[in-house]
């Protein structure tokens, strides 16, 4: 009975989600600049006939540069008006959002008040209001990075590669993950199937753009000329920081951390658990990946989440949810005096990752030292 009454709670909390979700997509304004030229636009020219890097052909303003895999994935947003699909994406990121909260408490049960705790913490950090504005794909590659450390050895190779492959729509954010997932299988199943593993990676990445070479064979070079035509904006990265700071020397420092980085990187593969090795790694890409904005910053969240629930004392649990406080506080204070510039949040996953590899350290201090 006590089986059956819990099937029927999770039944009708399904049905009241979906219920929920179709009311939104009819029946809600929101607006999704980055969605709207990215995917959408892209999308909508697909299903047209026309080459879905040409959105100019739509809007006056922006240009779309996200990999064609997501466009090919997502092709049948394209048949949506842009409003609905707009409102689908923000509540595909929500579904998104509880799946990685979910995933990181590192437990199937979770305590549900800190769970209503990592949720609401993870919807208010400041960069994941912008995300969620803007209608950006960070949460999904994450989710998908999450999903393919977690469950690598339970997952069929192909839909691991095809996770892989959606992940890298963001090339960007995979510069630690990816390494460190491959450094994961040379050492289960050996180097020459990690190569065939990479293989299908690359299979499944021309899979995902099938429906562009269907649509219109000759997307390519309208591709090219996307990126290249993309401006030289001022973004948040170690690189652009410390390139600006010290003209000359900047860019070998910011080679000689990503070097550094890279070596911690592996190490952590290495020696900690799938999951928590995933959660650093995304964790120490924006501190060193070349090209980030601050939407990026949600992939410090999974790492955050964990540590939440994994600080079984009070002075770590302060030290962490005092860091996130002080984080937040900075970065409205930031807005509230108009600093939209994101070249000038730079710090903020150095901040975020400090203050959680300080509870860690108390936290690990308390259990070597009991009494």
């Amino acid at each position: 009975m006590m089986q059956t009454n819990r099937g029927l709670r999770i039944a009708g909390i399904f049905v009241g989600l979906v219920l929920l979700g179709l009311f939104v997509v009819y029946n809600q304004t929101f607006s999704c600049w980055d969605f709207r030229n990215n995917l959408w636009g892209p999308t909508f020219l697909l299903t047209d006939g026309q080459s879905p890097y040409r959105v100019d052909a739509l809007f006056d303003l922006g240009n779309a540069v996200w990999m064609p895999m997501v466009i090919g994935l997502f092709f049948p947003l394209g048949f949506l008006p842009l409003q609905q699909a707009s409102n689908l994406w923000f509540i595909f990121n929500l579904i998104g959002i509880l799946l990685i909260v979910w995933i990181s408490s590192g437990s199937r049960r979770p305590s549900s008040t800190w769970l209503a705790v990592a949720i609401l913490t993870t919807l208010l950090f400041p960069p994941m209001v912008t995300h969620l504005w803007s209608g950006q794909i960070t949460v999904l590659i994450a989710l998908v990075f999450i999903i393919a450390a977690t469950f690598s050895e339970d997952i069929h190779p192909f839909f691991l590669a095809a996770l892989i492959a959606i992940g890298l729509s963001k090339p960007q954010l995979s510069v630690l993950v990816v390494p460190g997932l491959l450094i994961h299988r040379i050492r289960v199943h050996g180097f020459s199937k990690t190569v065939g593993f990479g293989l299908l990676v690359i299979l499944c990445m021309m899979i995902m753009t099938v429906p562009l070479f269907v649509a219109y064979p000759n997307w390519i070079p309208d591709f090219l000329f996307e990126v290249q035509q993309n401006p030289s904006w001022a973004h948040p990265s170690s690189l652009f920081f410390l390139s600006n700071t010290l003209p000359g020397i900047g860019p070998v420092l910011w080679a000689i951390l990503f070097l550094i980085l890279s070596v911690l990187n592996a190490r952590l593969w290495i020696n900690l658990p799938q999951q928590q090795a995933v959660f650093w790694s995304m964790a120490m890409t924006p501190l060193v990946t070349p090209y980030v904005w601050t939407w990026d910053f949600v992939m410090l969240l999974p790492l955050f989440v964990s540590a939440l629930f994994k600080a079984g004392t009070k002075i770590s649990l302060a030290v962490l949810l005092g860091g996130y406080v002080t984080c937040w506080s900075l970065i409205t204070s930031f807005k509230l005096r108009g600093e939209v510039n994101d070249s000038l949040f730079w710090w903020i996953p150095w901040l975020f990752i400090l203050f959680v590899v300080a509870s860690t350290i108390l936290l690990r201090g308390n259990n070597a030292n009991p009494g």
